[in-house]
């Protein structure tokens, strides 16, 4: 964790069955967030991988339809896991190509266990335009980090379409309960 070994406990227990090893946390704690590696290697090869843990919300899941249907106006709704309470989200869009950004804010709705859904009702949009949104949500961890710019257009327009930049770090929300936090096949893991 954090560039040192992990020691195990009560709560953090290192498995290895059949050459697959595992870090199970229980009952994740603040003290539990980080970044936590491992490294594996075998005759084949070796490979690293790192995972964090963290009790800010996760990344919004954008439902709507990129391509709008209305010449003037769009409907951006989104979902957010987080396993604490989301108290606000924080919205920022505008018209694709330019710098400047247009905050609003949504009251979040409970969506089930751990799910909160958003919407935004965007009025005064131009005709055919291209344009860009990005949101964040607040829960006891603070404000989320932005991962994913949301492309959407107009009624005439063609929104762009951006993949998801490879070899991103993964980032889970608090679990309650138990967590497998890492597994690598290797015939050797250091954690």
């Amino acid at each position: 964790k954090d560039g040192q070994p992990v020691k195990q406990d009560s709560r953090l227990k290192l498995t290895n069955i059949h050459s697959k090893h595992s870090l199970i946390i229980s009952q994740v704690e603040r003290s539990d967030f980080g970044d936590y590696s491992c490294h594996a290697s075998s005759p084949s090869g070796a490979t690293h991988k790192t995972i964090q843990i963290s009790g800010a919300a996760g990344p919004a899941e954008y439902k709507s339809d990129p391509a709008g249907q209305e010449p003037d106006s769009y409907l951006l709704e989104w979902t957010v896991v987080s396993y604490t309470p989301i108290t606000a989200f924080r919205i920022e869009t505008r018209e694709a190509g330019t710098t400047a950004w247009k905050e609003s804010t949504s009251v979040p709705i409970e969506d089930g266990p751990y799910h909160y859904a958003g919407k935004l009702f965007l009025k005064q949009l131009s005709y055919a335009t291209r344009y860009e949104a990005k949101v964040q949500a607040r829960n006891d961890e603070g404000w989320s980090k932005t991962r994913e710019i949301f492309n959407f257009a107009t009624q005439g327009a063609e929104p762009v379409q951006k993949g998801v930049t490879a070899g991103a770090k993964c980032s889970l929300p608090l679990s309650l309960t138990s967590l497998l936090v890492l597994a690598l096949v290797g015939t050797r893991a250091v954690l």
